[in-house]
């Protein structure tokens, strides 16, 4: 049996009309109380929500599931911060299985995708005081009853438009939470290859050639072929060389697999 350190099902929820950003108020949420670890703050629309370097998230008033979670990770080393990533969008993904059939995949390093379009997002903001964790804020935007998105986000979609269905928001944060759970004590009890195993087989493209662009560079095809304790991706190239790449050091956009190619396995 796991030895579980903390139970999010029972952690205080703050529930919100509406608020800038969910990760901001967490935030300073956290800097000015005590909070008990697995403090959700969830809100029915954000005027300013966050996406990753500095992208804004779209989400109409009432329709989609936008919170934070406050964790206090101070026994994970700094240098295994992205095995946290990798629990939170597990949570995520299967969280989002248990409503709909199709397969549910991440993108690395925590896109959560259905049919190579975007239902789901995560922003992890850490404090780290004297070498050490202090808390981190977890940002999880689901995309849930949104019936449809502007032209600019093509790439986006929801479980309503998968499966015209509407669905209850709480009941989605209640199998969150519960997968998060989980996931979170099983970081906590060491299983490292448990997790990175589940994180595999979601990992969208895994094994797959794609292609992928680099900040200063020719695009190029490669194939993922893990994706380490570290964080780091590793990608196959053409001429058989694997190199490691960190997140901001390499993109792969989505739908642009070559079927036809012949880079081998």
């Amino acid at each position: 049996m796991i030895d579980l350190p903390i139970n999010l099902l029972k952690s205080p929820k703050i529930h919100l009309n509406v608020v800038e950003s969910t990760n901001d108020y967490a935030g300073k949420y956290a800097q000015d109380t005590d909070f008990i670890e697995g403090t959700i703050i969830w809100a029915d629309f954000q005027t300013a929500g966050k996406g990753h370097f500095g992208s804004s998230w779209f989400s109409s008033p009432r329709k989609n599931l936008l919170l934070s979670c406050l964790l206090k990770p101070t026994w994970l080393p700094i240098e295994k911060m992205p095995l946290l990533n990798m629990v939170i969008s597990i949570s995520v993904a299967e969280t989002l299985q248990d409503f709909i059939s199709e397969k549910i995949e991440i993108k690395w390093p925590n896109d959560i995708l259905l049919y190579q379009k975007k239902i789901g997002g995560i922003l992890i903001q850490n404090s780290i005081k004297l070498g050490k964790f202090s808390h981190s804020v977890v940002g999880i935007g689901i995309n849930v009853n949104e019936p449809s998105f502007p032209d600019h986000l093509p790439q986006a979609t929801s479980l309503l438009m998968s499966s015209k269905k509407k669905l209850d928001r709480e009941k989605i944060l209640e199998q969150l939470l519960f997968h998060l759970n989980r996931q979170y004590n099983l970081l906590h009890s060491g299983a490292v290859e448990d997790i990175i195993q589940s994180y595999h087989s979601k990992l969208y493209g895994l094994n797959r050639p794609l292609v992928f662009n680099l900040p200063k560079g020719p695009d190029f095809i490669g194939k993922i072929i893990k994706v380490d304790t570290d964080g780091q991706l590793h990608v196959t190239m053409e001429n058989g060389n694997t190199q490691s790449f960190a997140h901001k050091e390499i993109h792969h956009d989505l739908g642009t697999n070559f079927i036809d190619s012949e880079l081998t396995q």
